[in-house]
């Protein structure tokens, strides 16, 4: 048949998990994950060949229980005494573009469709899991979905608005963001000399002087 519309890393089709919560609510969690990026050929296939599994859903388990559904995804009100009754939706990454990519074909040996994911999954929730009815959604992210967080809060608003979200709504939509700030520098790849300005603070600390 056709392939999938949206695909991890290696074509297999991506996806997401969600638990309703047990009692109606319009308030919701959607939780992209995270799990860093690769940025070419060489780091593309090294990250394939680890064991982290981050860019395939083959392995993916049918749910996700004990722990995995803890944190701000917990039903527990001592866990999660805010958003316990929320009902939950939890993104995996497996495109390894900081939820960026939106390549529709390629013949390479990867592809990367991150930001097309995320439209996607929206579009499912909107359609069969009533998303459209909510009157408060936090969009979190931690380390690569923090960064899908940043790049995609106002477009997920769009897309509910370009489906039918009335133009009036009183739709609260917050985004909670951790741990993404990269820090890039080249010659930490490359020259173990200076492998001290690579340590995160010392990278900060040169930033803040550079803007001040």
């Amino acid at each position: 048949g056709d392939a999938h519309p949206v695909q991890c890393n290696d074509r297999s089709p991506a996806g997401y998990y969600y638990r309703l919560s047990s009692q109606p609510t319009r308030k919701w969690v959607i939780y992209l994950d995270g799990g860093e990026y690769c940025y070419d050929e060489a780091s593309c296939e090294a990250r394939f060949q680890s064991p982290s599994q981050t860019m395939s859903s083959r392995n993916w388990t049918q749910e996700r229980t004990g722990e995995q559904n803890d944190g701000i995804l917990s039903n527990d009100p001592e866990r999660n005494p805010y958003l316990y009754d929320a009902n939950m939706v939890y993104m995996s990454y497996c495109s390894s573009d900081l939820w960026s990519g939106n390549q529709t074909n390629s013949s390479g040996r990867f592809v990367f469709m991150g930001a097309r994911i995320i439209r996607a999954v929206i579009a499912d929730l909107i359609q069969r899991r009533g998303l459209l009815d909510s009157k408060y959604i936090v969009l979190a992210g931690n380390s690569a979905g923090g960064v899908g967080v940043m790049l995609h809060i106002d477009n997920i608003h769009q897309q509910m608005r370009n489906a039918g979200l009335p133009s009036d709504s009183k739709l609260v939509m917050h985004g909670l963001v951790a741990s993404a700030f990269y820090v890039y520098h080249d010659e930490c790849e490359t020259s173990p000399q200076v492998a001290e300005k690579c340590v995160p603070r010392e990278r900060v600390r040169e930033i803040e002087v550079g803007h001040r």
